[in-house]
């Protein structure tokens, strides 16, 4: 089992909606300098596998990409993915991104309780 997440840039013109339909690959959204140098950052910590077929133990259990103004990123359950998910939710702080919840459909500016509408 795993779960997912949509970061974006924190743009107030971005609804709810729009940051959905971005998320499932139907819109897309401006990017900004944070949400790139989120995705380095993270790059940077967890290296993306290029053949992930070749190794059969993800050590830090997450999987990320960045498309159309968005980074997803994927979680396993494993006590290692605690880590990455740790990391990610640090720097989208820091950075002052959107986090998107698609399991609950909220989006949050900040990571706090501040939701999208």
């Amino acid at each position: 089992m795993s779960f997912g997440l949509g970061i974006f840039a924190n743009n107030t013109r971005n609804d709810l909606h729009d940051i959905s339909e971005t998320y499932y690959g139907r819109n897309s959204l401006a990017s900004s300098k944070q949400l790139e140098q989120l995705y380095t950052d993270t790059n940077d910590r967890f290296p993306a596998l290029i053949d992930t077929d070749a190794v059969e133990d993800l050590s830090w259990g997450m999987d990320f990409s960045r498309d159309r103004g968005c980074i997803t990123y994927f979680f396993g359950t494993r006590p290692d993915s605690d880590i990455a998910f740790d990391f990610v939710l640090e720097k989208v702080r820091e950075l002052d991104l959107v986090l998107y919840d698609p399991q609950g459909h909220i989006a949050y500016a900040g990571v706090e309780s501040n939701s999208i509408k």
